[in-house]
């Protein structure tokens, strides 16, 4: 049975605009901390403006499939990470975590990515 469906798509442009304008901030409330080293060793600034615009599109569209929650969900909670065959899924922890394994969730990502958007499923 499907619970819930997410779709979100974000403007590069505007993750570009946040990312100078809050720097560290904007980082430690969108990404889990193993996204963070992943992000931080990234040497393009056009790389890292994809890498983190793709972690909030994921995160947006996990928000709206879980819709509204109890306990509260924070972007940090939400992983994206590679599986072993190179996909991309997410991992929850925290509060996600706690309402994932209450609402036994299965999650499939499509992430997808354009030159001026990043789009997820």
């Amino acid at each position: 049975m499907i619970l819930g469906i997410g779709v979100d798509i974000v403007r590069l442009s505007r993750i570009e605009k946040l990312l100078f304008r809050y720097k560290d901030r904007f980082i430690r409330k969108i990404l889990h901390p193993s996204e963070r080293s992943t992000f931080q060793s990234l040497q393009d600034p056009r790389r890292k403006t994809q890498f983190i615009s793709g972690r909030w599109a994921a995160k947006e569209a996990a928000f709206k499939a879980f819709g509204q929650t109890r306990p509260r969900i924070l972007f940090p909670e939400i992983c994206v990470s590679r599986n072993g065959n190179g996909t991309l899924s997410l991992k929850f922890t925290g509060a996600a975590q706690i309402v994932a394994n209450e609402r036994s969730v299965a999650v499939r990502l499509l992430p997808l990515f354009y030159n001026f958007f990043s789009q997820a499923f």
